[in-house]
């Protein structure tokens, strides 16, 4: 069982979009695996608080693998990091926005439209193809995503075709120093 940041941890910061609580994807197998976890946590001291661990003052929300099949795939394609010289991992942006297209609450959209602009589309639409089935049925939920995704692209467009051809440069050799 290794621990995970999610990738909300970046792409928060990036954004600037507040949270009142860290999620820490788990990859385990059964449901079994995970409540031998939640009884180490407890019987380690940590406070509970409903279904968040409190470490350090902070509502930690520990999410099992074994919910689906997704999670356990985002945690073992995530992407290694260091925070505060601490090696862990953190999810793709493309899967965090697929994980928050299976939960879909009002908040999760919100975060959605702001997550579009860091993602690969060509691999967030693989994603969403992959884990749609009638269990969980992303395509349907997605209908309204792919709109904004596209309401969003058509506004950067018309953006970019405002901008001189040596801001156009700046921004690209940002963003190539930002992801390398």
């Amino acid at each position: 069982m290794e621990p995970y940041l999610p990738s909300q941890f970046r792409a928060f910061s990036e954004l600037s979009i507040k949270t009142i609580d860290i999620d820490i994807f788990i990859s385990v197998n059964s449901s079994h695996d995970f409540f031998n976890f939640r009884s180490f946590i407890k019987n380690s001291g940590f406070k509970i608080k409903g279904s968040h661990v409190i470490i350090d003052d902070i509502p930690v929300h520990f999410i099992p693998g074994s919910l689906h099949p997704l999670i356990n795939e985002a945690v073992r394609k995530g992407k290694r990091i260091r925070v505060n010289h601490i090696p862990t991992k953190v999810l793709t942006i493309e899967y965090l926005i697929t994980l928050l297209l299976m939960a879909f609450r009002l908040k999760d959209r919100m975060v959605i439209h702001d997550l579009l602009e860091l993602a690969d589309i060509g691999k967030l639409k693989k994603i969403v193809e992959r884990f749609s089935d009638e269990e969980t049925p992303l395509d349907k939920d997605s209908k309204e995503f792919w709109k904004i995704f596209n309401q969003l692209r058509m506004k950067e467009r018309k953006r970019l075709r405002s901008l001189s051809f040596r801001k156009k440069l700046e921004m690209m050799r940002i963003k190539k120093e930002d992801y390398s």
